[in-house]
């Protein structure tokens, strides 16, 4: 699908299905969790989530939330200010803080990769979505450029901060990530090169998206894969 497909599925399930928005944002962090888990075995499980303003944030705080139940060293550093945060992204912030996990603060991030490659066993880009439009900021820039320095496993939710969810294409420096977590259906920018060459290996996952959601969305577009090549 493409990033306005993937907006106006999640918009029906919300408003016309009655299902919370809150919800899938639990399930989605859950599932990023659950690959960050996996990709930590034979490791410390020392994690830094880095968390934008927007859904891809909250996906972050609830992964948190989870990681640190069972048992992972999590630290989260937010990009931006907390007071800009809205609807449920701010709920699973807030939801953080109550419980009393380290959400550290706008600017409280370290200038040396080497330094996040002593320190933690994986990184999780939460930084930006499916939303992005023109070139990535400056100051967002900056930390991606780092993450690409850093000699540690990295983990993106829903897509590579950075990369064009339709074209592939990067705006800017861009997350080249070891495993991708995206959710209901992969988007254009996962296949289209150059975006495979940013997301590594792909999950696509069920965050409880209704199929008369997704049969509202009437598109031709189709993954040719092996298999199917094989019954042509």
């Amino acid at each position: 699908l493409t990033a306005g497909e993937m907006r106006g599925v999640d918009s029906f399930s919300i408003e016309s299905l009655g299902i919370p928005g809150g919800s899938l944002m639990e399930a989605a962090g859950q599932h990023v969790a659950r690959v960050a888990d996996e990709m930590c075995r034979g490791t410390q499980g020392r994690i830094l989530i880095l968390c934008g303003a927007g859904n891809n944030g909250g996906d972050g705080f609830v992964a948190q939330r989870h990681l640190h139940g069972w048992g992972r060293q999590v630290d989260l550093v937010m990009t931006v200010d907390p007071h800009r945060l809205t609807g449920d992204a701010r709920t699973h912030y807030e939801a953080s803080v109550s419980c009393g996990f380290s959400v550290k603060p706008h600017g409280h991030w370290t200038a040396d990769p080497e330094a996040w490659a002593q320190s933690y066993d994986l990184l999780i880009d939460a930084l930006l979505g499916t939303g992005l439009k023109g070139h990535v900021r400056e100051e967002v820039a900056e930390v991606i450029q780092r993450v690409n320095e850093c000699e540690v496993q990295c983990l993106a939710v829903d897509l590579p901060s950075g990369m064009c969810a339709d074209t592939g294409i990067a705006l800017g420096p861009a997350v080249v990530a070891d495993r991708t977590v995206t959710f209901a259906h992969s988007k254009l920018g996962h296949w289209l090169y150059p975006g495979p060459t940013y997301c590594g290996e792909l999950d696509i996952v069920d965050i409880g998206i209704p199929n008369k959601a997704l049969e509202t969305v009437e598109t031709a577009r189709r993954i040719i894969t092996g298999s199917g090549l094989a019954e042509l």
